[in-house]
């Protein structure tokens, strides 16, 4: 998940076996005022108030309260969000792939377009006009018609 900075706390700390680590304290807009606790590593160095940053939130009990955790996303978590972001426009290069050779064949004389510039399929053009209003009026004598009934 996405969150915009609007605190950063870093602490050295000592682990109970003698280890030293970084305690990294943080805020974000879209937790409002809560703390979002986890490691210092290389990959949150740098991380300052104001930046964008990609992590994973998780929210966990501790001694009757709820706490919030953060974790960096994991390198094979970012690859198989990267492989559906590629899908996804691999797919989209494929539609307009199709669209572009459509239009370059009728451009070509080769193909006739089925579709208007704005998308809407091509009117039938194929009866004479005069034909297609005396099927849609009905066969009757011009003053028998009814200025309402004539469908344009």
């Amino acid at each position: 998940m996405k969150l915009t900075l609007t605190y950063v706390n870093r602490e050295q700390k000592t682990s109970k076996a003698g280890k030293p680590y970084t305690s990294l304290s943080i805020k974000a807009q879209e937790y409002g005022d809560r703390f979002i606790n986890g490691f210092g590593n290389q990959d949150n160095a740098n991380w300052a108030v104001g930046q964008s940053v990609e992590v994973n939130v998780v929210e966990k009990p501790y001694n009757g309260k709820n706490y919030l955790n953060f974790e960096m996303p994991k390198i094979a978590d970012k690859v198989n969000d990267l492989a559906k972001e590629f899908n996804s426009i691999g797919l989209k290069l494929g539609v307009l792939n199709t669209k572009i050779d459509k239009i370059l064949g009728h451009l070509a004389g080769h193909t006739r377009l089925d579709v208007t510039s704005d998308g809407k399929p091509l009117p039938n053009f194929s009866k004479p006009v005069a034909q297609k209003v005396a099927e849609d009026v009905g066969n009757v004598m011009p003053d028998e018609i009814d200025a309402d009934s004539i469908p344009f």
